[in-house]
């Protein structure tokens, strides 16, 4: 039933429902609080104030996030989330009692920081109970719930307000909290905590700070600072116009609660129903242009007619439109940037930058209204002048969007995993159906001989770790939806084979099977092969024997343990060890005890123990190829000679010998 409703897959239900009402609660507590701040504020304290509050926000919210960052480090999550929702709920409860005077601006600023920190929290606990193939569909129904908290919430304010009265109101948000709490706790047993975390190493560190900021990012940032500076403009004539309509505190919030509602309303028609189609339909361009178009016909409706109606329509595109088209454009633009950068860029662009650009456009607002007595809705013509370069910048962003495309797709630094929701966009189809005929252009033929799969999707122990636990990852079985695509793309002509790499008997065996429904056969099985590793004998070599899938063998020299040259553990500058220091399972222990003992027998029988590596793997009935690896000319010139040395029956059978006594050291 919920998979036939909203797409849950079996094991999936629980664990959505929970996240689910988390953010619900997180919403709540937004609407709850930020209706209850911006009234108290705008009747409490002199409104001319309200654009250095822009400003207060940018500052106190870069101390405060890099004050959490450093004091939740290497903690448990959960109970980070339920140490800072207890402080942000006691404080709550302090600031209800005492709301006057400093108390005020302070909750103003303090809502900025509840909310930016606990919907970080939300987002990473979520990535941690879903993968990314999951995320792309049920992040969407986790938006909804956003949606539906601001449907609700939004049309209960009024209610709630002529029971308990508007003074009263962050009492609510008090109890939000407290599900938001609840929930974080209830999703610990859902966590996955089994995959890799990739640690930077400081030659990571050093690349990501070199030609970090590119045009194309540069182009990126500006389009979000821009933005930025608009939302805030807008967000200061909404207030205050909202104020002068409304003086009463309780009209005020009535009129806040209602707004939310309408927009949660129009948020989720647009983001379950348009958005997808939207940027499958005209693309990237189109989608970005949605937002500054938009604000720039509002604004100019609000210069014309200084009215509630004018700005309110400016305050919902900038509120609607920029939660859903404009915020799955941006997360579009970032796919082509290499992770490393993404990493370290991301947080500076979206977070500092435009924290720091909304705090100067309080300031100049505050100079331009206060000190020289502007009308607030003449401030509508910089949105104008703003939103036309807004546009005129998108176009070139676009172009080099395109660009960035096509370098990631060539250097395969693409990655779709990063996408939460399960949208595409055309201009990045036809990107990547560009890339690809280029890349045969170049290669001067018009089909691939052989395209492997390089990554089973589902979450599998792929490297024989010992103790490796199995979890329910909820992997969707798609071996014949992956056939049927690939017997598409033979029946093109733009591929004559298929294989397969890093895969296990089980997905070996489930690929054949469906290859007898009148589907393209895997022919080929590219996994790590060597004396050091030689797991592929256990359960795969059998089933590709007789099923003619040849092995084409990867690291034959195990990473170059098998070379000698790491011997005494001295790592050459440049060498894979010294290049790739994360892989610590060529580097163990055992892995070096093994390798001198094979190095034991090479130099018995006189030939290098290179050449009796590759020898060994050039002579298992299973391998179709082995895949070597060279630097210098004479490496390559080694490892080619390796194939005119057949190693005897005796040699053979003291390599065994070590590998009984230290089997699989590198796996």
């Amino acid at each position: 039933m919920l998979k036939k409703l909203f797409n849950i897959n079996p094991g999936e239900g629980l664990p959505t429902l929970i996240l689910f009402i988390y953010y619900f609660g997180f919403v709540a507590i937004v609407i709850t609080g930020s209706a209850a701040r911006d009234a108290y504020f705008l009747n409490m304290v002199d409104r001319d104030y309200l654009p250095l509050m822009f400003l207060a926000v940018a500052i106190v919210l870069t101390l405060v996030i890099e004050i959490y960052s450093r004091l939740s480090k290497n903690r448990d999550l959960i109970q980070t989330t339920t140490i800072s929702g207890l402080v942000f709920a006691f404080s709550l409860v302090f600031i209800q009692n005492q709301l006057e005077g400093w108390v005020i601006p302070f909750l103003y600023v303090w809502m900025e920081v509840i909310t930016v920190i606990t919907i970080t929290q939300f987002w990473i606990l979520a990535a941690d109970v879903f993968n990314p193939r999951q995320a792309k569909r049920l992040f969407g129904l986790l938006g909804a719930g956003g949606a539906l908290a601001a449907i609700i919430i939004g049309s209960s304010i009024k209610y709630y307000v002529s029971l308990f009265g508007s003074e009263n109101l962050l009492f609510a948000t008090i109890g939000f909290l407290g599900i938001v709490i609840l929930m974080a706790n209830l999703i610990r047993p859902y966590r996955n905590t089994n995959e890799l975390k990739i640690h930077s190493t400081k030659k990571d560190k050093k690349q990501q700070s070199d030609k970090l900021f590119t045009p194309y990012l540069k182009s990126l940032a500006v389009i979000i600072g821009l933005a930025a500076i608009v939302s805030r403009i807008i967000d200061y004539q909404f207030k205050m116009t909202a104020v002068a309509v409304f003086p009463l505190q309780d009209d005020l919030v009535n009129f806040f609660g209602k707004y939310y509602a309408i927009t949660g309303i129009a948020t989720m028609i647009i983001q379950l129903f348009i958005t997808s189609r939207l940027l499958s339909r005209f693309g990237v361009l189109i989608a970005i242009l949605i937002l500054p178009i938009s604000l720039m016909i509002g604004s100019l409706g609000f210069f014309l007619s200084p009215i509630l109606a004018a700005v309110f329509l400016s305050k919902f595109s900038d509120q609607v439109f920029k939660f859903t088209v404009h915020n799955a454009s941006i997360q579009l633009f970032w796919i082509p940037v290499k992770n490393t950068i993404k990493t370290k860029l991301k947080p500076i662009i979206e977070g500092s930058i435009r924290a720091g650009l909304e705090g100067v456009s309080g300031v100049l607002i505050f100079i331009v209204v206060t000190i020289f007595n502007t009308p607030i809705h003449y401030l509508s013509l910089s949105i104008v002048l703003i939103s036309i370069y807004w546009i005129k910048k998108s176009f070139p962003l676009k172009e080099l969007y395109v660009d960035a495309l096509q370098s990631a797709i060539e250097k395969r630094q693409l990655n779709f995993e990063e996408l939460t929701l399960d949208i595409q966009d055309q201009t990045m189809v036809k990107t990547i159906e560009t890339a690809l005929n280029n890349s045969l252009k170049r290669l001067n033929t018009d089909y691939i001989d052989l395209y492997q799969l390089h990554w089973p999707e589902r979450i599998t122990n792929t490297f024989g770790n010992r103790n490796y636990q199995y979890f329910n990852d909820s992997w969707e079985d798609n071996f014949e939806f992956v056939l049927l695509k690939f017997k598409e793309l033979i029946k093109s002509g733009k591929i004559r084979k298929i294989g397969l790499s890093n895969e296990n008997p089980w997905g070996i065996m489930k690929f054949l099977e469906y290859s007898k429904k009148n589907l393209p056969k895997m022919v080929t099985i590219q996994n790590p092969y060597s004396l050091l590793n030689r797991l592929f004998e256990i359960g795969s070599s059998e089933i590709c024997k007789r099923e003619e899938v040849g092995l084409l063998a990867y690291s034959p020299l195990a990473f170059g343990i098998l070379t000698g040259k790491y011997f005494n553990k001295n790592i050459p500058k440049n060498s894979r060890l010294d290049l790739f220091p994360r892989l610590k399972r060529y580097s163990n222990e055992n892995s070096f005890k093994a390798a001198s003992l094979y190095n034991d027998i090479s130099k018995k029988y006189n030939i290098s123990l290179t050449h009796l590596s590759l020898a060994f793997v050039n002579d298992r009935p299973f391998v179709t190829s082995n895949i070597i690896g060279a630097t210098t000319i004479e490496q390559l010139k080694e490892n080619i000679d390796s194939s005119n040395i057949k190693l005897t029956d005796e040699i053979i059978s003291e390599i065994n010998v070590i590998n009984n006594r230290i089997p699989n050291p590198s796996p």
